[in-house]
């Protein structure tokens, strides 16, 4: 329970000050909300997933953890009481994108070195050897893919991670290699192919289902 210690002459008197307990639990779950809402990213948020909450507290926060594995993800909150003195209920909230931001980092690079691993093991990996990026490649790429579809047959979920430098170069040449005949011809005959892929796909699953 916090105490104040209060200067006296002679002797210091401890004046007790009330716990609220309730309190504090409602503005915990409070922040782990905001985090857990702010902490979606382009890419996660493309991927559709099942939200597994596991508990709805927090942990004292040490440097190393013998437990910990690959897989987890961890940000430090952290308020000084000079903060709180200063700013108020404003201290904690300042801290929530922030943390939002550093838990979203870090689920990205677990799921980027997941696809990475898999993709390696099955082989389905297009290598550049380092040519710059250019249709062909794009389409290389697009084959060896599954592909998702909507109702009207437009490619729905399909993400693609490139390094900033490479972005760059894909907006700067998309519309150009667009109207490129033969590259036209060819995308469209690839996602013609996808399409049928999809819909046998799609007929297999309800056949199960």
């Amino acid at each position: 329970m916090p105490t104040e210690y209060l200067p006296g002459s002679p002797r210091s008197s401890i004046a007790m000050l009330p716990d609220f307990p309730r309190a504090k639990k409602a503005v915990q779950r409070y922040l782990i909300n905001q985090i857990d809402v702010r902490s979606k990213g382009h890419l996660t948020d493309s991927i559709p997933s099942i939200r597994v909450r596991e508990g709805d507290g927090t942990a004292p926060f040490t440097e190393e953890r013998r437990d910990k594995t690959d897989s987890d993800i961890e940000a430090r909150f952290e308020v000084k009481d000079e903060d709180v003195i200063r700013d108020g209920c404003a201290a904690s909230l300042s801290k929530i994108d922030t943390i939002a931001k550093e838990l979203e980092t870090q689920k990205e690079k677990i799921l980027i070195s997941a696809i990475e691993k898999t993709t390696e093991a099955t082989g389905n990996v297009t290598d550049a050897k380092g040519q710059p990026i250019s249709p062909r490649l794009i389409l290389e790429a697009l084959t060896k893919m599954d592909i998702e579809f909507d109702d009207k047959g437009k490619i729905k979920n399909l993400v693609v991670v490139v390094p900033p430098e490479i972005a760059q170069v894909i907006q700067k040449n998309a519309a150009d290699w667009e109207k490129d005949p033969e590259y036209a011809k060819a995308f469209g005959e690839l996602m013609a192919k996808k399409r049928k892929e999809w819909r046998d796909r799609e007929d297999s699953r309800k056949l199960v289902d």
